[in-house]
């Protein structure tokens, strides 16, 4: 059976180079051989995600789900759709945590998940999973969760040549891949960076991701009224072209980050920082209401992260328990790490000003328990993470 490098030379045999973004296509999705398709990667051995640090991650989202069916928008049911699962960790979180939540609210609880791949057989199964590619819904009213889904799409690499903007492209010779540069492949791309008036540096490379703003309008188009939580890690066009001269282009393998994507193809995850400049005003071109963009670490401190980082000192553990679950929780806020990654909320038919946080706030320091890492999690502090030697109080309040 022909394996990933074997398609990717043929083709490239056969056709000539080809862009950047069906190279990473083929690399992620690739149907026999894929890094997000394969049965043979095991996807939290190149990378975590916030969920995996620490459960309280799905703990205040779940919160956050519950003020929401709190405005009396939805009845009855409150349909939670989670698009790239991944191993079903957030679903897990927040299924569990809402059981700590008023009846009413998980009794209405309905949690769809959609990813490539089947749940892990140790799941609790409180959520539904659907195996798709596409999202298999017409009129949907609810919440839409997507955390690290766009960074996950293919996107397309473009740099300034003497004022020409060219793209580029994966050739291959003496059994190496390496980078072209060919002719602009689509003219969307050209009207992408008109519309968002970006002006390359020369040598500057930019990521182009069409594919994100598609992704989206289909979102918006299935979506009668509900919310959209999207979490990731990116920023504004601006930011990024003053941060990122040479690209954001970063690929994991085996919790190792380089920025060569033809190091193990099919093996390692590609990805690039997400342009949220460009899905908000593609929202807003699709009757989608936009909150502010802000970061993690604002959205669950607003969510009462402080109060169960509080009450976690109060609990009965041992120094090595402790020590974990205090270093996991403040991986999610620290601003050089998951703490940095941008929130941005999208609505549609319903309007967000209306929930109020404060009981709940109260309610996290009364009764609402402290959740713990489990075997399940990854646990930072005893993989000795680089982080763990930071001054914790730098990383309590927000400036």
């Amino acid at each position: 059976m022909k394996n990933l490098n074997s398609e990717l030379i043929s083709r490239i045999k056969e056709h000539g180079p080809i862009t950047f973004k069906n190279y990473m296509d083929l690399c992620l999705y690739w149907p026999k051989g894929g890094f997000y398709t394969s049965d043979n990667v095991i996807i939290n051995d190149d990378y975590y995600t916030s969920p995996m640090a620490h459960p309280v991650f799905g703990a205040l989202l779940s919160m956050y789900l519950e003020s929401i069916w709190n405005s009396n928008i939805f009845q009855e049911k409150l349909n939670i759709l989670e698009i790239g699962a991944g191993n079903y960790q957030l679903a897990n979180d927040i299924t569990n945590y809402s059981k700590n939540l008023s009846a009413d609210y998980y009794q209405s609880l309905e949690y769809i998940t959609i990813d490539l791949r089947k749940p892990e057989k140790n799941n609790n199964h409180n959520f539904s999973p659907i195996i798709s590619d596409t999202i298999p819904f017409d009129k949907f009213s609810g919440v839409i969760i997507l955390n690290e889904v766009f960074d996950a799409l293919p996107f397309h690499r473009v740099i300034n040549i003497n004022n020409q903007i060219k793209e580029i492209y994966v050739d291959y010779k003496d059994e190496n891949f390496f980078e072209t540069y060919g002719s602009v492949s689509s003219d969307k791309i050209f009207e992408f960076l008109a519309e968002h008036n970006i002006t390359l540096e020369q040598n500057q490379i930019f990521e182009i991701s069409l594919q994100s703003a598609e992704y989206l309008k289909n979102i918006a188009s299935i979506l009668d009224t509900g919310v959209v939580i999207n979490i990731d890690y990116g920023d504004t066009s601006e930011n990024l072209l003053s941060k990122f001269k040479k690209g954001s282009l970063s690929c994991y393998y085996q919790h190792t980050m380089s920025q060569n994507p033809f190091l193990h193809p099919g093996k390692q995850d590609i990805t690039c920082h997400v342009n949220f400049s460009a899905l908000i005003n593609e929202a807003r071109k699709n009757n989608l209401e936009t909150n502010n963009l802000i970061s993690q670490r604002e959205f669950l401190y607003e969510r009462g992260f402080q109060n169960l980082f509080v009450k976690l000192r109060d609990l009965s553990l041992n120094q090595t328990e402790m020590n974990a679950n205090r270093m996991g929780m403040l991986n999610l806020v620290d601003p050089n790490s998951l703490g940095n990654f941008k929130t941005l909320i999208l609505s549609k038919n319903i309007n967000l000003n209306n929930s109020d946080f404060k009981p709940q706030q109260n309610d996290l320091m009364d009764k609402y328990p402290v959740p713990l890492l489990e075997d399940h999690h990854i646990n930072l502090f005893g993989a000795k993470y680089p982080d763990q030697a930071q001054n914790w109080n730098d990383l309590f309040k927000i400036n």
